[in-house]
């Protein structure tokens, strides 16, 4: 075991534990349990972006498919640590939801950007998670595989 991809593992648990926690506090704007009056100070209005017809998926909100997916990786980067799952299976794994989440992320950024003209700081600190995980699993990849 190579304290390096140790080291990879942990920063995938860490990048997805940040994203279920940011999921958590949209999800928990979204159902009025914490207010985000401080996303206004950054020049954003949450409220714009949660509370349009983008905000939900199949009656779900969007925070909520978000927490259990950054949980995914959350569970990757457990498993990949404990020897449960072989290391390439993990970096495969994650490399293949961390596209998905970013293809979904490119939608919503297109949202953002040019039909609500709102931007979501938590929701971009996400998708550069995302990106991370990715760019994290293809280098390890490149390197080991």
């Amino acid at each position: 075991m190579s304290t390096k991809t140790d080291v990879v593992m942990l920063i995938v648990y860490a990048l997805g534990f940040y994203g279920m926690l940011a999921s958590g506090i949209l999800l928990g704007d979204y159902f009025r349990v914490v207010s985000l009056e401080c996303a206004s100070c950054w020049g954003s209005n949450v409220d714009i972006i949660l509370y349009r017809s983008y905000h939900e998926f199949l009656g779900i909100p969007i925070p909520a498919y978000s927490m259990a997916f950054f949980v995914v990786f959350m569970v990757l980067g457990s498993l990949g640590q404990m020897g449960k799952l072989e290391r390439k299976s993990v970096f495969k794994l994650v490399t293949v939801f961390s596209l998905l989440g970013l293809v979904v992320g490119m939608y919503l950024i297109y949202v953002m950007a040019f039909m609500l003209r709102e931007v979501c700081w938590w929701c971009l600190s996400m998708d550069l998670a995302l990106a991370l995980l990715l760019s994290f699993s293809v280098l390890e990849m490149h390197k080991r595989y």
